[in-house]
């Protein structure tokens, strides 16, 4: 494993979870999947990810609300929200500078470099 790094995948769409999911495990990053907000919500609070990765459009719960209700209790972790929309920026930023915006489709090799540069791994 890569330093012991947790990343939590959430995406409603099989085909991202399972390409951005392999690519991830192929880094050496132990990583798990939820396809809800609200099991990832749950899965959060239960355990210790360093990188939570959430689509913004996601069943039950919007990967914004997700993110921003994980914030206080992962204060070190790094919080992505990838959207298909580029509107979604300016929200993100008004939630706080801590949270990273991704437009999809997304290069992977960008998205490795953003955890990186953030985990200092």
């Amino acid at each position: 494993m890569n330093s012991g790094l947790r990343i939590l995948l959430v995406d409603d769409e099989p085909m991202i979870i399972a390409s951005v999911g392999r690519f991830l495990r192929l880094q050496h990053y132990e990583t798990v999947t939820c396809m809800d907000g609200q099991e990832a919500l749950q899965r959060a609070q239960a355990e210790r990810f360093d990188v939570v990765i959430a689509d913004f459009d996601l069943p039950s719960l919007q990967g914004l609300s997700l993110l921003c209700q994980l914030r206080p209790h992962m204060p070190d972790a790094l919080l992505v929200l990838a959207s298909g929309s580029s509107s979604m920026e300016p929200p993100v930023r008004a939630a706080g500078e801590d949270i990273v915006f991704l437009a999809k489709p997304f290069d992977l090799e960008s998205l490795l470099a953003i955890i990186r540069i953030a985990m200092k791994c």
